[in-house]
């Protein structure tokens, strides 16, 4: 039997985070929750982590950001799904923030969970 692949996802909303969580435990992930980057970093020090789910903008620290900082952590490999509201970001700014996929809302549950498989499988 295969390992449980485990998600972080980091989302201000509750029901963004609602929706992904239902979607991905009906798929087998076991998934984590933060409200914001700080509850994040604690997630990813007390657990084995093999996909991040982050919505782009938040207030405090954005998932942008977060993701440029914890590229700069020597060894990180976590793959990421950013989730944004606003289409701003370029493909290129996808490749450098070392992004899987970035995914725009509103978005189908079932869409991620196809990313998620894709990305961790």
């Amino acid at each position: 039997m295969s390992e449980t692949k485990s998600i972080l996802i980091i989302d201000d909303e509750v029901l963004i985070q609602e929706l992904i969580v239902m979607e991905a435990e009906d798929h087998g992930f076991k998934c984590y929750v933060a409200d914001d980057t700080k509850r994040a970093r604690e997630i990813l020090d007390e657990h084995n982590i093999d996909l991040i789910i982050t919505d782009a903008m938040m207030p405090g620290e954005s998932g942008i950001e977060f993701i440029k900082k914890q590229k700069l952590i020597d060894g990180f490999k976590i793959p990421i799904i950013l989730i944004s509201g606003f289409t701003g970001l370029s493909t290129e700014e996808t490749k450098d923030l070392n992004a899987a996929a970035i995914v725009n809302k509103p978005f189908h549950s079932q869409d991620i969970i196809e990313l998620v498989k894709k990305t961790i499988s």
